[in-house]
């Protein structure tokens, strides 16, 4: 039987692992380097030198290339033991007609020490791994690294996944819930399911436990005669910061499948989204976003400091001006701004645009909206965690109830963080949307920012941000 386990929170997603496995064989490559130094009564001139700036970039390509670093070799480090070996003894050959090409004068003591440098950093690479093993499958077990799974389907197809689920039981996936529901009748009925497994009513009530769970994959094991329900069931979840996956139609479950250990891709299942910065890029993007606006706040504090003073004299007021907006996951968070306009509380409910020659914006306020230093107190929301310097911008709780229900996909702009600036904006799409069209083409940059995410397009954002959008004059 299936244990179903509602377990909360965020694991360490088994994306990290091939990163944690490079670290360990430049672990064992260092130790190894000393072990062999301190054998040596006389090593190669430049040893430390020839070690960690020649046999260690070299070891670290040549092991990307052959991909030396997959959650198989996680799993199961002998299948991947010989390849360890080639390994080393390619760069050892390499170093060896390196050193002996620029003529070393102790070419014997030079073959010596390359090849124990070799046979040692392959041993030692392998018996590292064998022990990175125990404690990432008991890390695995205290659900620390791992997939939150649901499965939803209906019918024959859910009880042959369930089973086929059952049987292969990939290691780091964490089965939340299994959940059935009716399709355009293909429902199995009452009872044909231990009733152990949670019950779900609609498609609503599924995303809504996936929002609350800490969900990171959905796998819908429906028919696929189930067209229509099936893809509108799908475009609600690729609203999600989730992966979705479908798996195959009856008859993929009378072929046999290549197992892969460890993930989702030993079952017969397909991804149709997949879940944007996860793994060791939500790590790169966070240091960027934390680096670079501490370093911002530091640097543009007195500037700060003679805004807010200005606006207080300008106005009476507070300086800053806090909204309701939601951010990612639909989490509603509160935004920071330099206030621009003339202090007059207002009810959330209805949010107007600022437009070209607004009565309400003040004199201060029109330089600092010009200009977007009435943005720069969103650099506190990203050391909260609540924004990223980069991310489609965060609109008011009205625009997103408006043009929610207007345009198809508006909340997949959601399965990231906002930014203070986003492609969008970069690509002259700031300020006021007075048609439906100009928002649409918003939310396409944004969805196209959310698939498309990497660290150079940030960097690219970034710079491009301040070569244009702090001088353009399209917002008011």
């Amino acid at each position: 039987m299936l244990p179903v386990a509602a377990r909360r929170g965020y694991p360490l997603p088994p994306s990290v692992l091939p990163e944690a496995i490079l670290a360990v064989d430049v672990l064992a490559l260092t130790l190894s380097a000393a072990a062999v130094l301190f054998v040596f009564r006389e090593p190669p001139e430049n040893a430390l030198m020839l070690v960690f700036f020649f046999y260690l970039p070299f070891y670290v390509a040549l092991a990307s290339w052959s991909r030396m670093h997959s959650i198989t070799s996680v799993i199961s480090p002998m299948s991947r033991s010989d390849d360890v070996i080639i390994a080393n003894a390619s760069v050892c050959l390499m170093l060896l007609s390196f050193l002996m090409a620029f003529g070393d004068s102790n070419k014997q003591n030079t073959v010596q020490f390359a090849a124990a440098l070799s046979a040692c950093a392959a041993t030692t690479m392998i018996a590292l791994r064998f022990a990175a093993r125990a404690v990432i499958l008991d890390l695995s077990r205290r659900a620390v690294i791992g997939q939150n799974v649901i499965v939803a389907g209906t019918g024959d197809q859910l009880r042959r996944f369930v089973a086929r689920l059952d049987q292969s039981r990939p290691i780091f996936v964490n089965i939340c819930g299994i959940y059935e529901f009716a399709v355009d009748g293909h429902d199995a009925g009452p009872g044909e399911h231990p009733a152990e497994h949670p019950a779900v009513r609609d498609a609503a009530e599924l995303i809504a436990i996936a929002r609350a769970d800490a969900v990171d994959d959905i796998i819908l094991a429906m028919p696929w005669n189930a067209g229509a329900e099936l893809a509108h069931l799908v475009a609600q979840l690729k609203e999600l910061p989730i992966s979705v996956h479908l798996s195959t139609d009856l008859v993929g479950y009378e072929l046999s499948f290549r197992p892969i250990v460890g993930t989702l891709a030993q079952l017969p299942a397909f991804e149709v989204a997949q879940r944007p910065i996860s793994g060791w890029s939500f790590v790169m993007k966070r240091m960027l976003d934390y680096t670079l606006s501490a370093a911002a706040l530091v640097a543009l504090s007195p500037l700060m400091l003679l805004v807010a003073l200005a606006i207080k004299i300008d106005t009476p007021g507070p300086v800053f001006f806090k909204q309701s907006r939601l951010g990612f996951n639909n989490e509603t968070f509160s935004i920071y701004k330099f206030r621009s306009m003339h202090h007059k509380p207002v009810s959330e409910a209805v949010i107007r645009q600022a437009s070209k020659g607004d009565p309400r914006v003040t004199r201060v306020g029109r330089i600092i909206r010009t200009t977007s230093i009435d943005e720069l107190p969103q650099l506190f929301n990203v050391l909260n965690g609540s924004m990223s310097l980069v991310g489609p911008r965060p609109h008011a709780l009205s625009h997103n109830e408006e043009y929610g229900a207007q345009i198809r996909g508006y909340f997949v702009r959601h399965r990231v963080r906002p930014g203070i600036t986003g492609w969008a904006q970069v690509k002259g799409l700031r300020g006021e949307t007075e048609t439906l069209s100009k928002m649409e083409a918003r939310v396409a940059h944004d969805v196209y920012y959310t698939e498309n995410w990497s660290l150079l397009f940030d960097l690219k954002i970034l710079i491009m941000t301040v070569a244009i959008v702090l001088f353009q004059r399209t917002a008011y």
